[in-house]
């Protein structure tokens, strides 16, 4: 009876070692796969930049087809920001407005079929490197909080110069005012 029990004993332990076994390569597979959209080149960048940048397109009521970082979040840019001038640098401002990132590969992302433009990189203060069209560095805002949304578009850099505007997929300034739920207020976001 000894011997029965240390089998069974001996058996349910390789079985519970085989589960454990499929369920680490099963989270393993879960965690390297990327989604796929239309128009991308990997995942989207976090704060942080700890994926890589990934460029698509989306159409926001009001404001046409514009530039978004793969999660359907709208990238904006400042107006007074080109090439390697930066003024959204201090903490405040960048927890509102997260600047897309490039992740450790440091490999440019491509632009979607359908837009135009040049992708380049600007190095940040605080040493982590930026995505920028055509020499606009690049960020989605926090006041977005799904796909669809542009309730960044027109709000003042409130202590910093310039304006913040949606990235059409022309590689400029988006143009009129986002619609369907957005709003463009600027109260509050003082940096």
């Amino acid at each position: 009876m000894r011997t029965r029990i240390m089998r069974v004993g001996v058996s349910r332990s390789k079985a519970v070692l085989g589960m454990i076994g499929v369920a680490a390569v099963i989270l393993s597979a879960c965690a390297k796969s990327t989604p796929t959209t239309s128009g991308g080149s990997g995942p989207s960048a976090q704060p942080g930049g700890m994926t890589a940048a990934q460029l698509q397109t989306s159409n926001v009521s009001g404001l046409g087809s514009l530039l978004d970082n793969g999660q359907g979040l709208t990238l904006y840019h400042l107006t007074s920001e080109k090439g390697a001038t930066l003024h959204c640098t201090s903490s405040t401002c960048v927890s509102l407005w997260h600047p897309l990132l490039l992740g450790p590969n440091g490999e440019l992302p491509a632009l979607p079929a359908g837009a135009s433009g040049s992708v380049g990189k600007v190095d940040r203060p605080d040493g982590t490197v930026q995505v920028t069209v055509n020499g606009m560095p690049l960020y989605t805002f926090s006041g977005d909080s799904s796909a669809g949304q542009a309730n960044g578009q027109g709000i003042p850099g409130e202590g910093i110069p310039g304006t913040w505007f949606a990235v059409s997929s022309s590689g400029a300034s988006a143009s009129g005012s986002a619609s369907s739920g957005s709003s463009s207020s600027s109260g509050g976001y003082h940096y």
